[in-house]
């Protein structure tokens, strides 16, 4: 057994309900995994017995390995890693007395009565809390309070009544968080509120990016959370985030998992769908008592593993969504959950009890391109549940609808239509299996005399996933396939292997060899599919590397959204 990574999780997370430690482990061939387990735990046991520590503990086996957990005290998650590698590797200290000796004194240092005390106090009173290693925080937004975490009040002396939260959505899966993100953000401006936002993009308030990059941690959500003029936070909640430290806040009025579908498996002891959409439904620990999950009825593996999950319980109020008023399991769910969204003869309908509300017509509602977005249907119908769920009223929810655009400035790289020369093109970041079906069945719907898409993937996929997506890219039926590869992203792989597979894969399939271009950045790719489009033509451009690059490409050619 070796020793992967340890890591300290500072939330609610995959493994644990609490704070603690975890590690990752790889076995070798001939070890005795149950033996092993059994010895790691023990000297958990032993260790944390002397520390003083709760004991809990958690164990998820996975290919090649396991991940082990723990439960341990806030302000000593640091002396935690430390413990749980160490019961891996005991040859770091000569005996286990010399182990028990240094940890002791590792934890004294690294105790923080102050911020324990300050923890209780806002457990026991269900008030808002946050914590890093520089700062701590009650309430939120306007309400907020922060202090150095080395200088924190005596909880006797702080007034509770002056911390309060605020509404909170919490919005993950493998596709679609980012655009039901912003969409819901857009329905609480057309409220009138002050709105906090995180996603892969960035963090913003009231729609306008504070800072660029990748936000989608509990640090980002912390971001938010603490800045006075937010109103209402609605935070992209990642994968990434969950598994490596979990969730910043339990106070959530709203979490949404908009699916679950293969892509990134193989990382942090994900290795099925089983496992991935556990890993998503961590947002459920982030709900306040009462606090409503919203689910999608019409995805297998998400409603396999809510059942699994156990979130079929009197503190969770669950609302159910598809875009298919007649799929089985939606029909099932229809009658025995108190809310659910549908679309029924072209019109987003949400349902409590035996009263129906008939939001928007799919025609108006613009970025769902008259439903033919299935995808983006779908992020309409979650929208809509968390939308309530969050308090706000039908004028605001139906005025997000209609306004909220599928451009670079509303919901930038996320089925973009750009005319440009009196052709189309359709700018999205579609990268795993599941989201490039959904652009193909977009692109299908659209009229058009001749279509192209680019395609291109990370090295890190196996070679059957890299080829299934040229097999669902062939489904377009296209006049010209342009493969890509991404510098950033070869991931170990040389360049040209990625675009090989799928060049296999489409001949494989039928597709002429003059039909396909390989290019070996994104950037020439682009230019290519520019130089081919022609009046009338449909261009399909999957974006990785730059999206704001693609755009000027095309502005350049005097593109226009539409």
């Amino acid at each position: 057994m070796k020793l992967v990574e340890g890591r300290r999780l500072t939330g609610p997370n995959w493994m644990l309900r609490a704070p603690g430690a975890a590690i990752q482990v790889s076995y070798d061939e001939g070890d005795h995994h149950s033996w092993l387990c059994k010895t790691w735990k023990a000297r958990i046991m032993a260790m944390t017995a002397a520390l003083k520590w709760p004991l809990q503990t958690s164990l998820r086996m996975c290919n090649g390995g396991a991940n082990y957990a723990f439960v341990a005290p806030i302000d000593q998650l640091n002396t935690a890693v430390e413990v749980a590698e160490w019961a891996v590797e005991t040859h770091r200290y000569a005996t286990t007395a010399d182990a028990r000796h240094h940890f002791k004194q590792a934890a004294a240092a690294e105790a923080n009565p102050a911020l324990r005390a300050l923890s209780d106090f806002a457990w026991e009173l269900d008030l808002p809390f946050l914590w890093d290693e520089d700062v701590v925080s009650l309430g939120f937004g306007q309400s907020c309070l922060c202090w150095p975490i080395n200088d924190l009040p005596d909880p006797r002396e702080v007034d509770s009544r002056r911390f309060a939260p605020i509404p909170v959505a919490l919005i993950t899966g493998t596709n679609g968080k980012t655009t039901t993100a912003r969409l819901l953000t857009h329905m609480a401006r057309c409220e009138g509120l002050h709105v906090g936002n995180t996603s892969t993009d960035g963090w913003s308030i009231d729609e306008h990016t504070i800072e660029e990059g990748d936000w989608t941690g509990p640090g980002a959500a912390r971001k938010v959370l603490r800045n006075p003029r937010v109103e209402m936070a609605v935070l992209e909640t990642a994968r990434g985030g969950l598994l490596r430290r979990g969730l910043a806040t339990n106070l959530a009025s709203v979490a949404v998992v908009t699916n679950v579908s293969s892509d990134h498996l193989g990382e942090w002891g994900v290795d099925d769908l089983d496992d991935l959409a556990g890993a998503k439904l961590v947002v459920r620990r982030g709900l306040r008592p009462g606090g409503k999950l919203v689910l999608n009825a019409a995805c297998p593996a998400l409603v396999k593993g809510a059942y699994a999950a156990d979130v079929f319980v009197p503190t969770v109020n669950l609302a159910w969504f598809s875009s298919d008023p007649k799929d089985r399991q939606f029909d099932q769910f229809l009658r025995t959950s108190e809310e659910t969204a549908t679309v029924r003869d072209g019109v987003l309908v949400y349902q409590r009890g035996q009263h129906r509300e008939y939001v928007l017509a799919l025609s108006e509602a613009k970025f769902t391109y008259g439903g033919a977005a299935e995808h983006n249907v779908e992020n309409a119908l979650a929208a809509i549940l968390a939308a309530r769920g969050l308090g706000l009223g039908w004028p605001a929810i139906r005025e997000g609808l209609r306004t909220f655009a599928s451009n670079p400035t509303d919901n930038p790289g996320r089925a973009n239509m750009l005319q440009c020369n009196g052709g189309n093109v359709l700018l999205d970041f579609a990268h795993n299996a599941h989201g490039v079906q959904q652009i193909v069945k977009l692109a299908k719907a659209l009229p058009a005399k001749r279509r192209l898409i680019t395609l291109g993937q990370a090295g890190d996929r196996t070679d059957t996933d890299i080829a299934q997506l040229a097999t669902i890219a062939h489904g377009l039926g296209a006049d010209r396939y342009l493969l890509k590869e991404t510098e950033h992203y070869l991931r170990g792989r040389p360049l040209g292997e990625v675009t090989g597979i799928m060049h296999k894969a489409l001949t494989d399939a039928g597709v002429a060899e003059s039909q396909i271009g390989v290019h070996m950045d994104e950037a020439s790719a682009v230019t290519a599919a520019a130089d081919w489009l022609q009046a009338g033509d449909l261009a399909v451009v999957l974006v990785h590397d730059s999206f704001s690059a693609a755009l000027a490409q095309f502005k350049a050619r005097g593109a226009t959204s539409t």
